[in-house]
């Protein structure tokens, strides 16, 4: 079994496993080949994949499919430069340490690290890794239910690989026989349910703020908006939401109503402003929202920052998706356009305004 030390924008240096997101129309198990070809160069086939082991829900939003692939031949490897620093070739009897089970304040569940390569690895890859030994392999481990006849002529297991070990499959009820190479690959795909998610205004927050003086910043919010995230049936998102401009909240009266006024958003003409979602894309272990905000009557192409929280059970009343989400755009592309000059050189108010969005949203029965 061979790990990777990846190449990656966000979080880089981290161990994994060949894998990566699905795309449009992909099976978990046709992803993960896709994946194991593109990063690794070594060609599988359907027919070379003895199954997949339990889906691995992660905190930020993931589900990961671990898929075990049989390989006959001795494959060259090929790392992609691109996407591996380095790969490692991982020994028999690394799989066979015990793992530690740590509590964060971030889960409610254990979170595992596995020893490794005289490393520490830590989940999604440690818990991939350790279902993989405990199902195939894994033999000597306190509390270990799985078992295996190895073979290890001439020396000791611990410097054999998976490739030189004799295992069986209880999933997949294979019939006991010497691997020529085992690689392991997996599958991600996105969680969120299908269906009409409503953004609850009692739970989010619509927020942002904006140079002082040029020393200072005040900051702000609007108390009345609205919106929806509709998930399609492949996962794809869309996002529609309306904002009341007469409900800004600067925590001073006096300025709410200038800004209400027609030096800045001419609420009256102007009542609410809107944006609609045209793609998400992903980055990183985020993503990219883009969309269309219409402010004043004039209409630009934004993107924010946005990352997904995860998905809760709720509190009886259906499940509940959390969101964050930022972006800085410039006032006078939309109108806003008022210049208050300073004495001493510079103005009153900024151009720059950074919108900070907390979105709690509920699916829709």
């Amino acid at each position: 079994m061979w790990k990777f030390r990846r190449r990656l924008r966000t979080h880089p240096n981290q161990f994994a496993l060949p894998g990566g997101r699905l795309d449009a129309g992909e099976t978990a198990v046709e992803a993960a080949l896709r994946e194991l070809h593109e990063e690794t160069g070594i060609e599988a086939a359907e027919s070379d994949v003895l199954g997949v082991l339990d889906d691995y829900p992660t905190r930020s939003g993931y589900i990961i499919t671990p898929t075990v692939v049989w390989l006959d031949d001795d494959p060259p490897l090929v790392p992609n430069p691109d996407e591996v620093a380095q790969s490692f070739f991982v020994p028999f009897g690394d799989l066979l340490r015990a793992p530690r089970l740590l509590t964060i304040p971030q889960s409610s569940r254990p979170v595992i690290q596995l020893p490794m390569l005289d490393r520490t690895n830590h989940a999604p890859t440690a818990a991939v890794v350790y279902q993989f030994a405990e199902v195939s392999c894994a033999t000597g481990r306190p509390g270990s239910t799985s078992w295996s006849n190895r073979s290890s002529p001439g020396g000791d297991p611990a410097g054999w690989g998976i490739n030189r070990t004799m295992v069986r499959l209880h999933s997949m009820n294979t019939p006991e026989t010497t691997i020529q190479g085992v690689f392991m690959t997996t599958a991600t795909a996105a969680l969120i349910q299908a269906g009409t998610w409503t953004i609850d205004p009692a739970h989010s927050t619509v927020g942002f703020s904006v140079k002082h003086l040029m020393v200072s910043k005040v900051r702000g919010k609007f108390d009345t908006f609205s919106g929806t995230i509709t998930v399609a049936e492949d996962g794809t998102p869309s996002v529609a939401a309306e904002i009341a401009v007469t409900s800004i909240n600067t925590g001073n009266d006096q300025r709410d109503g200038h800004i209400r006024g027609a030096d800045f958003f001419d609420a009256e003409k102007y009542p609410t402003a809107t944006f609609v979602s045209t793609d998400v894309r992903p980055d990183g272990d985020d993503y990219v929202l883009v969309g269309d905000f219409t402010l004043k009557g004039v209409t630009r192409t934004v993107e924010l920052e946005l990352e997904f929280n995860g998905v809760n059970p709720g509190m009886g009343h259906g499940p509940v998706a959390g969101f964050e989400a930022k972006t800085v755009i410039n006032r006078k592309d939309f109108g806003v356009d008022i210049e208050m000059p300073l004495d001493g050189g510079g103005v009153v108010v900024g151009d720059k305004i950074a919108i900070v969005l907390e979105i709690e949203a509920g699916l829709q029965a």
